[in-house]
């Protein structure tokens, strides 16, 4: 066994091939006897010392780079894959965990987080406004006119339910 290398460490790297070859993980897991996961630990222990890269694109599959351009090659796909994982966590970032569903389905729905509801109460407009509590809740504040406010208690809680027509 090499200076450090678990047996696990040691069955992985053997099956690995140096330079054009490939070997995919699943391959790996099914020789050595391990989990996937076990295997994919070990690669990353032997890449602190083994330049182990990864081709993502056919033929797939894991080799040792045998020249630069390989290695370079190696790098590269590594790099392009951590971009586009950093842009999948902006774009996480930017869902919200409570309303995504709304967000789903119907996209446009937060474009009435702010609106202005026309009542018609005795041949008068009145003009109700309403605005969301923040970006990810359903939940929000409506402000009625003097006219309604007096009518209810204070701290009375109402629910306002906006029925769309067929047509829209």
């Amino acid at each position: 066994m090499r200076y450090d290398l678990n047996k696990i460490d040691e069955d992985v790297l053997g099956l690995i091939p140096v330079g054009e070859s490939r070997i995919l993980t699943k391959d790996i897991v099914s020789m050595v006897g391990v989990s996937e996961r076990m295997v994919r630990e070990s690669i990353e222990r032997l890449r602190k010392r083994v330049p182990i890269v990864a081709s993502r694109e056919k033929p797939f599959g894991l080799y040792i780079a045998s020249d630069e351009d390989e290695f370079q090659r190696g790098i590269a796909a590594f790099e392009n894959q951590a971009k586009t994982m950093m842009k999948n966590a902006e774009q996480l970032r930017n869902t919200h965990l409570k309303t995504w569903r709304y967000d789903l389905n119907n996209p446009l729905w937060r474009s009435h987080a702010q609106e202005e509801l026309h009542l018609f109460m005795d041949n008068h407009e009145l003009i109700a406004q309403f605005e969301l509590d923040g970006e990810d809740t359903t939940s929000g504040v409506m402000t009625l006119p003097p006219e309604i406010a007096k009518m209810v208690d204070e701290g009375e809680q109402l629910i306002f339910v906006r029925i769309k027509g067929g047509s829209e």
